[in-house]
């Protein structure tokens, strides 16, 4: 049984990661949904920001791409399935599609 929950959808951009999945582990937990949110700070997309304020879709965001690697990582080590989901309304729905690449 897939028992889980966290304090956001998005949870591999989530500040303190390691703890929070550590807290889920602790409790039981074996479930985790994680959206790829567009909705953080504008450096925290997918691609590359540059200098002028715009994205290079040529270029990854490492940041973005090394805090994924890192959350799947650390869910791994404490057993934790993650639902992936590649969008979510949210972001473009709202103010967010004006910042998105």
């Amino acid at each position: 049984m897939l028992l889980g929950g966290s304090q956001t959808d998005h949870i591999f951009l989530h500040e303190g990661l390691l703890e929070h999945l550590d807290e889920m582990h602790a409790v039981g937990a074996n479930y985790v949904r994680n959206t790829m949110s567009q909705r953080e700070e504008q450096d925290l997309k997918p691609h590359k920001l540059l200098d002028d304020g715009t994205f290079d879709l040529n270029q990854w965001n490492e940041e973005y791409w090394t805090r994924f690697q890192n959350m799947l990582k650390w869910t791994a080590e404490r057993d934790i399935f993650v639902q992936i989901e590649v969008w979510d309304r949210f972001d473009f729905s709202q103010d967010n599609w004006d910042t998105s690449p």
